[in-house]
């Protein structure tokens, strides 16, 4: 038969065991938002680069309007140039056809330059795209994952509360209420061990007193250290 400190160290190891499937369960919702913020970051970065690509299109076609406009003016003027007689007004349109050609190859330079933003915005768009893609597929089966460990967490947390109860049942009722005071404190470790080399509170590691010591070893009795009030239980 248990006695009175084996089964309270055996309800403590069952309470860290509760713990830490709850943790566990607290855990999941934070790493499900996790995994939704990582994919927003890459749906942002996509929507950016394709924002930037349709900029750079929107400048191009610009540009080529432009020198279309350009283009098409110096022609009208040239023509103008041919059939003037006059040395004046054949050398002002001459310098006006210079300009507007200066100006034509201005502008296309800006069409080259936002070919060149078009083209780089595209192969950032192919490489959002991508990491897009990849992060929903490890998010998919992560999420997966999550959900197929979620229901045996749940099955293995409501044996391990049935099996409490019934082990706390077996307690006396004073113990079991100091035992669970004292946890409310020091959930990890109610019940300390002592360091059996230096004979110190394996909670808060002060120098235990030979009685405390004394009283530790005795199973069927509880004996707290008089520190950090820990329950003690020294190895035989």
């Amino acid at each position: 038969m248990a006695t009175l400190m084996e089964e309270l160290l055996s309800l403590q190891a069952r309470d860290r065991s509760i713990r830490e499937i709850r943790s566990a369960l607290r855990a999941i919702p934070a790493r499900e938002e996790a995994l939704k913020a990582a994919i927003a970051v890459q749906s942002a970065s996509l929507a950016a680069a394709e924002e930037r690509g349709k900029a750079a299109g929107k400048a191009r076609a610009e540009a080529e309007g432009k020198v279309d406009g350009l283009r098409a003016r110096a022609a009208k003027l040239k023509a103008a140039q041919a059939s003037t007689k006059s040395n004046d007004d054949y050398r002002a349109l001459a310098k006006e056809i210079a300009n507007l050609e200066s100006l034509a190859l201005q502008a296309e330079d800006a069409v080259l330059s936002a070919m060149e933003e078009e083209e780089r915005a595209a192969a950032a768009n192919a490489e959002c795209a991508a990491a897009l893609e990849k992060e929903k597929a490890y998010a998919t089966e992560e999420l997966a994952r999550i959900t197929r460990s979620l229901e045996p967490k749940r099955t293995i947390l409501e044996a391990e509360l049935a099996e409490r109860a019934a082990a706390a049942r077996a307690i006396p009722a004073d113990a079991l209420a100091r035992y669970e005071r004292i946890s409310k404190k020091y959930p990890a470790d109610a019940i300390a061990l002592v360091e059996s080399k230096t004979g110190s509170c394996g909670g808060c590691h002060m120098k235990l007193t030979p009685s405390d010591l004394v009283e530790a070893r005795k199973l069927d009795t509880l004996s707290a250290c008089g520190y950090c009030g820990r329950l003690l239980h020294a190895a035989r």
